[in-house]
């Protein structure tokens, strides 16, 4: 949904509390006041429509490379569905990706 986005990323749990990682390999289009969400929601029902992307991670810190955003400790991270990227200035969903029950239990 919304633009190109290639690498990986990874939920982990370490001594600092659960992080997502976006792999080396992350790209995507650059753009202005690109947000990291969480969702609840499936994929499949979100759009630029919907007025609610969950719950607000972080600032994007790169359109590419290596990133890791550590989560507030009241999350938890076994009630969402979806990871997204969204611009909220310009309201534009960036990109979807589900979170897999293996990515949620990832301890490395």
């Amino acid at each position: 949904k919304g633009y190109r986005i290639s690498g990986g990323y990874k939920i982990v749990q370490d001594s600092q509390g659960t992080k997502i990682i976006f792999d080396q390999r992350f790209r995507t289009t650059n753009g202005p006041d690109l947000k990291v969400f969480l969702s609840k929601d499936s994929h499949r029902v979100i759009n630029n429509n919907n007025a609610d992307f969950g719950e607000r991670v972080a600032l994007l810190q790169s359109n590419q490379g290596y990133q890791e955003y550590l989560l507030n400790p009241r999350i938890d991270i076994s009630k969402y569905k979806t990871l997204i990227i969204h611009c909220e200035r310009f309201s534009k969903l960036w990109g979807v990706a589900d979170i897999t029950p293996e990515k949620k239990k990832d301890s490395k």
